[in-house]
């Protein structure tokens, strides 16, 4: 009889079609194009589940920790860097909940060993790996070496009863690049495109459904369109 724990987004058409939520021992996927907003969308939810007191860890392999951290403050409260003394109070903020972000790791071994660390010391309800294609492992072929990564991602989800989240560049025929394995292990599979948000795969629920939003760059975050409501 007790509510399930869920792990928010920070978008709330996302949030609604999610039923709450992420669930413990799931794998989402955001998947788009390059400059698309894949690493806006990961940071508005990592910003969220933070605010939401869950204990997130966040590795970056593509920007400067400290810019993950700035964009993080600025979804976060909704303001942008211009903004100075709404900005500055937002990093304050920010800097307060349980969040930790990482740019010196690499490699899949690294990362994951560094994500079951902190789940044994308790410290870690929310991983967010940015994005695949960044992250390095040896393997035979590319192919192998990201269905690797995905599964991996997969594995530290349930055997952890951690949320993880991540990112995959789609190729020039809009589908997830490298390997099919990605969409293969994860829960959740949200595409950004010019109309919103498509959910083409969702475990536990509907998808195909296109969720209407844009990105406000500026605020390194997702909202809603005015059809949408909120």
């Amino acid at each position: 009889g007790e509510q399930r724990e869920v792990f928010p987004s920070g978008l709330g058409p996302l949030d609604r079609h999610l039923g709450g939520g992420w669930h413990r021992g799931e794998l989402a996927v955001v998947a788009g194009g390059t400059g698309g907003g894949k690493s806006a969308l990961l940071i508005q939810a990592a910003a969220a589940c933070a605010n939401d007191d869950k204990k997130v860890r966040y590795f970056t392999i593509e920007l400067p920790k400290e810019d993950v951290f700035d964009r993080m403050a600025c979804a976060l409260r909704g303001v942008s860097a211009p903004d100075i003394k709404k900005f500055n109070a937002a990093r304050c903020a920010l800097g307060a909940l349980p969040l930790k972000i990482h740019g010196s790791f690499t490699t899949l071994a690294e990362i994951s060993g560094e994500i079951r660390a902190a789940v044994r010391a308790g410290d870690c309800d929310v991983a967010v790996v940015d994005y695949i294609q960044r992250v390095s492992h040896k393997a035979d072929t590319r192919e192998l070496e990201v269905s690797a990564i995905a599964r991996t991602l997969k594995t530290l989800a349930l055997r952890e009863n951690i949320v993880v989240l991540t990112a995959s560049q789609l190729n020039d025929n809009g589908l997830l690049r490298e390997s099919r394995a990605v969409g293969h292990e994860a829960d959740f599979v949200l595409t950004i495109g010019d109309d919103g948000l498509r959910v083409d795969k969702f475990r536990r629920g509907p998808h195909g459904d296109l969720l209407p939003c844009h990105l406000l760059g500026a605020q390194s975050r997702f909202v809603p369109t005015a059809r949408d409501g909120r």
